[in-house]
């Protein structure tokens, strides 16, 4: 729940004019904005969207991202927004992009991105992929995200994306950029939400993780990893939120991450690197 309310902060410091407080009371503004929003965070909704999510197994055919995609669709509706279904050729295939949009009030043209991709894989090809962490978690804190900004006074139009085929060489980000390139959008800032549910595992191997793999190359490393990340959780203390992000958007990840840290009371850390993004 903590992660989830913390990724909610990624949205409100950029919706203000700047990327860092101009002034004493405009800091005082957007905490409170903040704080209000916090509130609003619904855990048995972001709970019950996790799970509707991994009941599709494996989002990753071409069936079941476009059921998942429609389900995105209903969740928006429900949540009091207009959204649209964004369809593109893939492996001789139609494929959708879900979008919705929030219009801001004092520069609509500029542009805020909230992203999150809807699909899953198993590694190595085979097995289940339920993807409750990559990505249900993006998937539900996004559609938590847009319910509440909805009802938000903002300075900059947000978009909300949910892209298909991310874990096929991102076939659908890359249309969405196209698309977006062709039309000059004003992109002031772009946050991807991804992996947000994985905390700190409280024994070493679990049988789960393995079982879903098909091969024993896969089962293998994920043991490793399991083991890896128990050790550093201990060495850690606690979990904590990374930004990423290239070294041109340094300041819109040090001050997300310093705002989240603030907020959240998680550790929260930036990452910056030509390969991030």
């Amino acid at each position: 729940m903590q992660v989830v309310v913390t990724t909610l902060l990624l949205a409100l410091p950029l919706l203000a004019p700047h990327q860092s407080y101009a002034t004493w009371d405009e800091e005082k503004k957007l905490k409170i904005q903040i704080s209000n929003a916090q509130e609003r965070v619904n855990a048995h909704s972001l709970s019950r969207r996790i799970s509707n999510l991994q009941s599709f197994k494996n989002r990753s055919s071409w069936e079941n991202q476009w059921k998942t995609a429609r389900w995105v669709v209903d969740q928006l509706e429900d949540a009091g927004l207009e959204p649209f279904i964004q369809k593109y050729q893939f492996n001789e295939k139609t494929w959708p992009n879900v979008g919705a949009r929030l219009k801001g009030r004092k520069n609509p043209e500029q542009i805020v991105m909230l992203l999150a991709h809807l699909d899953s894989k198993a590694h190595g090809g085979g097995g289940i992929a339920p993807g409750a962490d990559d990505n249900a978690s993006g998937v539900a804190v996004l559609l938590e995200i847009a319910g509440i900004l909805r009802k938000t006074a903002l300075e900059r139009s947000v978009y909300f994306m949910f892209f298909s085929n991310e874990e096929q060489n991102l076939a659908g980000s890359k249309h969405y950029a196209r698309l977006a390139k062709r039309d000059s959008l004003d992109i002031r800032a772009a946050i991807n939400l991804d992996v947000l549910g994985y905390n700190r595992p409280l024994r070493p191997i679990s049988l789960e993780p393995v079982r879903a793999h098909s091969s024993l190359k896969y089962k293998a490393k994920s043991i490793i990893r399991m083991c890896r990340n128990y050790v550093v959780g201990i060495a850690r203390g606690k979990d904590i939120v990374k930004l990423v992000g290239r070294d041109a958007n340094r300041n819109l990840a040090l001050t997300t991450s310093r705002i989240m840290g603030e907020f959240s009371g998680l550790e929260s850390e930036a990452v910056i690197g030509e390969d991030c993004g």
